[in-house]
Protein backbone atom coordinates (compact mmCIF):
# COMPACT_ATOMS: atom_id res chain seq x y z
CA UNK A 1 0.00 0.00 0.00
CA UNK A 2 2.12 2.81 -1.08
CA UNK A 3 -0.92 5.46 -2.17
CA UNK A 4 -0.97 8.65 0.08
CA UNK A 5 -3.03 8.13 3.49
CA UNK A 6 -5.54 9.53 1.67
CA UNK A 7 -5.85 7.68 -0.93
CA UNK A 8 -5.53 4.58 1.43
CA UNK A 9 -8.32 5.61 3.91
CA UNK A 10 -10.88 5.53 1.29
CA UNK A 11 -9.79 1.79 0.01
CA UNK A 12 -12.49 -0.95 1.03
CA UNK A 13 -11.86 -4.30 1.71
CA UNK A 14 -13.78 -7.35 2.26
CA UNK A 15 -13.17 -10.69 4.13
CA UNK A 16 -12.34 -13.72 1.92
CA UNK A 17 -13.08 -16.99 3.20
CA UNK A 18 -10.45 -19.75 3.24
CA UNK A 19 -10.84 -23.33 4.36
CA UNK A 20 -7.65 -22.97 6.63
CA UNK A 21 -8.47 -20.00 8.24
CA UNK A 22 -8.44 -22.03 11.64
CA UNK A 23 -4.35 -22.81 11.47
CA UNK A 24 -3.80 -18.93 11.11
CA UNK A 25 -3.26 -17.13 14.04
CA UNK A 26 -4.28 -13.47 14.42
CA UNK A 27 -3.86 -11.19 17.53
CA UNK A 28 -6.89 -9.31 18.96
CA UNK A 29 -6.22 -5.99 17.15
CA UNK A 30 -5.94 -8.26 13.28
CA UNK A 31 -9.70 -9.87 14.29
CA UNK A 32 -10.97 -6.78 15.12
CA UNK A 33 -10.11 -5.24 11.81
CA UNK A 34 -10.89 -9.08 10.15
CA UNK A 35 -14.25 -8.95 11.23
CA UNK A 36 -15.03 -5.47 10.21
CA UNK A 37 -14.22 -4.73 7.07
CA UNK A 38 -17.50 -5.71 5.15
CA UNK A 39 -16.91 -4.56 2.05
CA UNK A 40 -18.79 -1.17 2.12
CA UNK A 41 -17.09 0.76 4.82
CA UNK A 42 -13.86 2.57 3.85
CA UNK A 43 -11.08 1.96 6.14
CA UNK A 44 -11.30 5.43 7.96
CA UNK A 45 -14.62 4.33 9.20
CA UNK A 46 -13.54 1.00 9.64
CA UNK A 47 -10.47 2.50 12.05
CA UNK A 48 -13.08 4.99 13.79
CA UNK A 49 -15.43 1.97 14.41
CA UNK A 50 -13.28 -0.43 16.12
CA UNK A 51 -11.05 2.25 17.50
CA UNK A 52 -8.01 1.71 16.23
CA UNK A 53 -5.10 4.36 15.15
CA UNK A 54 -5.15 4.44 11.10
CA UNK A 55 -1.40 4.08 10.78
CA UNK A 56 -1.91 0.80 12.99
CA UNK A 57 -4.65 -0.23 10.88
CA UNK A 58 -2.44 0.37 7.50
CA UNK A 59 0.14 -2.26 9.00
CA UNK A 60 -3.31 -4.84 9.76
CA UNK A 61 -4.26 -4.72 6.38
CA UNK A 62 -1.33 -5.15 4.84
CA UNK A 63 -0.62 -8.33 6.69
CA UNK A 64 -4.53 -9.56 6.27
CA UNK A 65 -3.84 -9.37 2.45
CA UNK A 66 -0.31 -10.70 2.44
CA UNK A 67 -2.05 -13.44 4.92
CA UNK A 68 -4.85 -13.94 1.78
CA UNK A 69 -7.56 -13.13 4.48
CA UNK A 70 -8.85 -9.58 2.77
CA UNK A 71 -9.20 -8.17 -1.08
CA UNK A 72 -10.06 -4.69 -2.35
CA UNK A 73 -12.98 -4.26 -3.18
CA UNK A 74 -12.88 -1.93 -6.50
CA UNK A 75 -15.52 1.07 -6.63
CA UNK A 76 -17.45 1.91 -9.77
CA UNK A 77 -19.62 4.11 -8.36
CA UNK A 78 -20.05 6.97 -9.95
CA UNK A 79 -18.85 10.75 -8.07
CA UNK A 80 -21.18 13.54 -7.43
CA UNK A 81 -20.57 15.83 -9.97
CA UNK A 82 -18.79 19.38 -9.27
CA UNK A 83 -22.47 20.97 -10.74
CA UNK A 84 -23.81 19.08 -8.17
CA UNK A 85 -21.68 20.37 -5.65
CA UNK A 86 -21.85 24.02 -6.29
CA UNK A 87 -25.79 23.98 -6.43
CA UNK A 88 -25.62 21.89 -3.11
CA UNK A 89 -23.24 24.56 -1.61
CA UNK A 90 -24.86 27.67 -3.08
CA UNK A 91 -28.32 26.49 -1.87
CA UNK A 92 -27.13 25.50 1.69
CA UNK A 93 -25.05 29.11 2.05
CA UNK A 94 -28.49 30.51 1.70
CA UNK A 95 -30.04 28.28 4.43
CA UNK A 96 -27.09 29.01 6.98
CA UNK A 97 -25.03 31.87 5.46
CA UNK A 98 -21.00 31.72 5.83
CA UNK A 99 -21.09 28.69 7.41
CA UNK A 100 -21.90 26.26 4.45
CA UNK A 101 -18.97 25.86 3.26
CA UNK A 102 -17.30 24.45 7.07
CA UNK A 103 -20.62 22.34 7.49
CA UNK A 104 -19.58 21.22 3.63
CA UNK A 105 -15.99 19.88 4.78
CA UNK A 106 -17.77 18.37 7.66
CA UNK A 107 -19.98 16.39 5.90
CA UNK A 108 -17.32 15.00 3.76
CA UNK A 109 -14.94 14.15 7.17
CA UNK A 110 -18.08 12.47 8.26
CA UNK A 111 -18.88 9.71 5.63
CA UNK A 112 -15.04 9.51 5.18
CA UNK A 113 -15.24 10.65 1.50
CA UNK A 114 -13.16 13.33 -0.38
CA UNK A 115 -15.39 15.75 -2.35
CA UNK A 116 -14.14 14.17 -5.58
CA UNK A 117 -14.88 10.58 -4.39
CA UNK A 118 -18.21 11.07 -2.93
CA UNK A 119 -20.50 8.59 -4.20
CA UNK A 120 -23.51 9.91 -6.17
CA UNK A 121 -26.01 7.43 -4.45
CA UNK A 122 -25.45 8.25 -1.61
CA UNK A 123 -26.34 12.21 -2.34
CA UNK A 124 -29.59 11.96 -0.31
CA UNK A 125 -28.08 10.92 2.81
CA UNK A 126 -25.49 13.85 2.34
CA UNK A 127 -28.34 15.85 1.87
CA UNK A 128 -30.15 14.79 5.08
CA UNK A 129 -26.89 15.17 7.34
CA UNK A 130 -26.34 18.55 5.93
CA UNK A 131 -30.54 19.80 6.54
CA UNK A 132 -30.05 18.75 10.76
CA UNK A 133 -27.32 21.56 10.63
CA UNK A 134 -29.50 24.47 9.16
CA UNK A 135 -31.47 26.22 12.61
CA UNK A 136 -34.24 27.87 10.62
CA UNK A 137 -37.21 25.16 9.91
CA UNK A 138 -38.52 27.40 6.57
CA UNK A 139 -34.87 27.52 5.11
CA UNK A 140 -34.15 23.58 5.92
CA UNK A 141 -37.11 22.85 4.19
CA UNK A 142 -36.38 24.91 1.47
CA UNK A 143 -33.15 23.57 1.15
CA UNK A 144 -34.51 19.79 1.16
CA UNK A 145 -36.96 20.82 -2.00
CA UNK A 146 -34.28 22.28 -3.91
CA UNK A 147 -31.84 19.22 -3.45
CA UNK A 148 -34.61 16.30 -3.96
CA UNK A 149 -35.31 18.22 -7.24
CA UNK A 150 -31.38 18.57 -8.35
CA UNK A 151 -31.15 14.88 -7.00
CA UNK A 152 -34.19 14.00 -9.64
CA UNK A 153 -33.08 15.29 -12.28
CA UNK A 154 -29.74 13.91 -12.10
CA UNK A 155 -31.93 10.35 -12.05
CA UNK A 156 -33.75 11.10 -15.29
Amino acid sequence: MTTSSEKVAELIFRKIIRKDIGSLVLDGDSLSVLMALDGEKNLQQVAEKIGVDFSQMKMIVANLLKLKLVERVEITKKPLGQDFLQFMLDQLSYAMGPLARIAVVDAFKSFGFSQKAFPAEKADELVAFLAKGIPREDKKIEFKKAMVQKIRSREN
